[in-house]
């Protein structure tokens, strides 16, 4: 890639990208979450 890191640091596609992949990494941890509560009712 030609882009360098620190201009798509600042640069508005690079904060959608890194917001986009921080929702995704929060949304996989909560269901993760999710999947081991669910694990612990049907146990118990």
């Amino acid at each position: 890639m030609s882009l360098h890191l620190p201009a798509l640091r600042t640069s508005p596609v690079g904060n959608f990208l890194r917001a986009a992949v921080g929702t995704l990494y929060k949304a996989g941890r909560f269901g993760l979450l999710a999947e081991g509560f669910a694990a612990l009712a049907t146990v118990g």
